[in-house]
């Protein structure tokens, strides 16, 4: 339930169960929606008493329904009176009866007519000015319908509530506090109520706990990956959650080879126990201690500062080497690749034979070996999950690096070739096979790859290129560009 900050010794799962109890004791029935509407106005009632605030007294009518509903409502006062070591006053009993008369089945009160229309309105003024389709949120409507037909009914005896959360809301989350109150003054049934800035600050609950449900969906989702053991992982699981808890939503633990097409779906994230440096993800990829010292912090909030200013959610990864001046990139470029590790072929072919004469040229200083091994390497590489990165470009790289040093060869196939039953025009092939001692640039032409898997202009530049002079021209060109691409 949204808002618990508020309640730090409120038990809301304890007060849930005496309402549920005693509710279904009198055959009073409750949707999910109008139970935690209950429970956190019985939760704002108890903070509300344990600061010293008191209730004005009101006249119930004098019929079997409220007497019944009285009744019921006086049993869960008693009860938390119980847990909570208080003494509640009459009046208290008699408010808690109005609510649960407002979200009774049967219930109707002289606003139903219009009021869910003018809160259409109200909302889709709000959808305008904050971009959050609040409009469309049946949750939000759903609960903010449950709370202002009790608040109604206070409203139109003169009855208002007090909010022991005032100042704290007025003081911490002052702009939603405003919004609340502006976005009443549009509202055609309830402006002509004068209304207390308590009522609107518990109106504001709503607007903050919606607010806080859109943050949490654009939270970038994020995969932990370990090594097998199962405590290591729950540790740096533990610390992540501990540090990062507003800003990170943790969809898995997962072991190296755990990690699928179907659990890296929908992965804005990667963070890593091991060293996947010689791996190739379309997404972010920060390497941690399981420990997730300072520096890795530091390296965390670096990548979502990113995030805010800069639009980098499907950079490669976070790394050391983002100072990188431009003529070393280009150097990079050289260090892995060259004229005699590319190729473009200009009459049909297939997947078979540009893997075979790639890994060719990825022989040299190598194992007798080291051909066969490769391609075993890619297969299995494969069989975790996708090389094809888009419809245009597939990246073939072996599961575990195998090189002395790393390299790249380049296929270029500008009328494309079958690589899978989904990706039947490929076009572009960067064969990657780092090294298991030192990987030292390469992260810098794996960022501009994964760069170009989002820009088909550049991709359209690269496969015209006459030969391997102009290829490099463009894709040093890129590489210069970093994440201005």
């Amino acid at each position: 339930m949204a808002n618990k900050s508020f309640f730090k010794k409120i038990s809301f799962d304890e007060i849930t169960i005496i309402v549920l109890d005693e509710c279904r004791e009198a055959d009073i029935h409750l949707t999910d929606f109008t139970i935690q509407n209950i429970v956190l106005y019985i939760a704002l009632s108890v903070q509300r008493m344990a600061g010293g605030f008191e209730l004005q007294t009101i006249q119930l009518d004098d019929n079997a329904e409220t007497k019944g509903v009285h009744a019921v409502a006086a049993k869960i006062i008693h009860r938390i009176e119980t847990s909570y070591h208080l003494q509640v006053p009459a009046s208290e009993v008699a408010y808690l009866t109005i609510q649960l008369l407002s979200k009774g089945r049967n219930i109707q009160t002289t606003s139903d007519e219009s009021l869910p229309k003018d809160l259409h309105d109200v909302l889709q003024q709000i959808e305008l000015e904050t971009g959050y389709p609040v409009s469309q949120d049946y949750e939000l409507r759903k609960n903010l319908i449950e709370h202002l037909k009790p608040m109604i009914i206070r409203l139109e005896q003169g009855l208002q509530l007090k909010n022991p959360l005032l100042q704290e809301i007025k003081t911490k989350y002052a702009n939603y506090f405003s919004d609340i109150k502006r976005y009443v003054a549009l509202s055609t049934y309830l402006s002509k109520f004068e209304i207390s800035d308590d009522e609107i600050a518990y109106l504001a609950l709503h607007l903050m706990a919606t607010a806080e449900k859109y943050r949490d969906l654009n939270k970038p989702r994020v995969l932990i990956i370990c090594a097998t053991g199962y405590g290591s992982a729950q540790l740096l699981n533990n610390r992540v959650e501990k540090e990062f808890d507003n800003d990170f939503n943790i969809v898995g633990i997962k072991g190296y080879y755990e990690v699928n097409d179907a659990v890296l779906k929908d992965v804005d994230l990667i963070i890593s126990a091991i060293d996947l440096s010689t791996q190739f993800f379309k997404m972010p990829v920060i390497q941690v201690s399981v420990f997730l010292n300072e520096i890795d912090i530091q390296k965390l909030h670096q990548f979502l500062n990113g995030l805010r200013h800069h639009d980098s959610s499907h950079s490669l990864r976070t790394n050391d080497d983002s100072d990188t001046n431009s003529s070393e990139k280009s150097n990079y470029f050289d260090q892995f690749t060259s004229s005699s590790r590319f190729k473009i072929w200009h009459t049909p072919t297939n997947r078979a034979e540009v893997l075979d004469q790639l890994s060719d040229m990825l022989l040299t200083d190598e194992s007798g070996e080291f051909k066969k091994e490769l391609l075993e390497q890619i297969t299995q590489r494969e069989s975790l999950s996708a090389i094809t990165f888009s419809d245009v470009i597939a990246v073939p790289h072996p599961a575990t690096a195998i090189s002395r040093i790393p390299k790249i060869a380049i296929g270029v196939i500008p009328d494309g070739l079958k690589w899978s039953n989904d990706y039947s025009h490929i076009k572009l092939v960067f064969l990657l096979s780092p090294s298991y001692w030192h990987n030292q640039g390469l992260t810098e032409m794996t960022q501009t790859i994964v760069k170009l898997v989002e820009n088909p202009q550049q991709q359209s530049d690269l496969l015209s290129a006459k030969g391997f002079s102009d290829f490099r021209q463009k894709f040093m060109l890129l590489m210069k560009r970093g994440k201005n691409i």
